[in-house]
């Protein structure tokens, strides 16, 4: 058995589409897959997806990211509504979004969401000069509705962890956001540092990065690895003991630039037996 590790499939492009279904249908048939959220925010591509997906592999584990949230004007519900009906999905479905142990390994999914500057000092937020404060490019401040009167939505996700981990073998944690502020820079960087992160130079995307409160679970739960997605950018980096993982499939225009990398092989190999 080995583990493997996606996020950001964003499947609503065609070419993602393409590049899911062409995963072997032979090769990963004793294998478990992580799904590092951001699938699609459509239910009926959502249930397709993960449908496939589960043809492919024996066992898939999934966690939301902040595109499978968004709600498009048609849609009569909020985000959190949306959040709980695809939780629901996922059961009916048989795609793992609690703790299970796995013959000599641990794999525990972990809700989360990020926080912003204003909200917490967990909040990865890192000062960039010239930054666009209000978020303009942002898509969540149009497409994602939280029901009115949720102070914080990072905090209610995290409250969803509450299974405890009681099994035997190393532990394997992921979410859709980044649980450390180092992650979002490269490895050359010895410490964070203010630099565009986009395309828009006044985009700070360690605004919208994660939460700090994500990487002190992690750390009670034992992790050994810790699988996450969100940014669009694939590294591999060990921090105080946890090694930290990122393989996204990300945009078609990220990967002709070179910003994402590594993808012809398919999904990252974390764990094997």
């Amino acid at each position: 058995m080995r583990v493997f590790a996606i996020s950001d499939l964003h499947i609503d492009y065609k070419e993602n589409h393409r590049w899911v279904q062409r995963l072997s249908n032979c090769d990963f048939t004793n294998d478990v897959v992580i799904v590092a959220g951001d699938i699609t925010d459509r239910a009926v591509s959502m249930r397709d997806t993960l449908c496939e997906l589960k043809q492919k592999f024996a066992r898939v584990f999934f966690v939301p990211g902040n595109h499978d949230l968004w709600v498009r004007p048609n849609e009569r519900c909020d985000s959190l509504e949306k959040f709980h009906a695809l939780m629901a999905l996922c059961n009916v479905l048989d795609i793992e979004t609690s703790w299970a142990q796995l013959p000599g390994v641990q794999i525990v999914p972990l809700l989360s969401w990020y926080e912003k500057p204003e909200e917490s000092t967990d909040s990865l937020y890192v000062p960039q000069e010239g930054e666009d404060t209000a978020l303009h490019m942002w898509a969540d401040n149009r497409l994602i509705r939280w029901t009115e009167g949720e102070r914080s939505i990072a905090r209610y996700m995290l409250a969803q962890n509450t299974a405890p981990v009681q099994g035997d073998g190393p532990v394997i944690t992921f979410s859709h956001f980044l649980p450390r502020r180092e992650l979002i820079f490269g490895r050359s960087h010895s410490a964070p540092r203010p630099r565009p992160l986009t395309s828009a130079s006044n985009f700070n995307f360690s605004r919208v990065a994660g939460t700090r409160a994500l990487d002190r679970l992690l750390r009670k739960l034992g992790s050994s690895i810790h699988i996450y997605g969100h940014q669009h950018r694939n590294r591999c980096r060990e921090i105080e003991g946890v090694t930290y993982v990122s393989h996204c499939l990300g945009y078609q225009r990220e990967r002709q630039l070179g910003v994402v990398c590594g993808m012809d092989e398919g999904p990252r190999l974390v764990w094997e037996t």
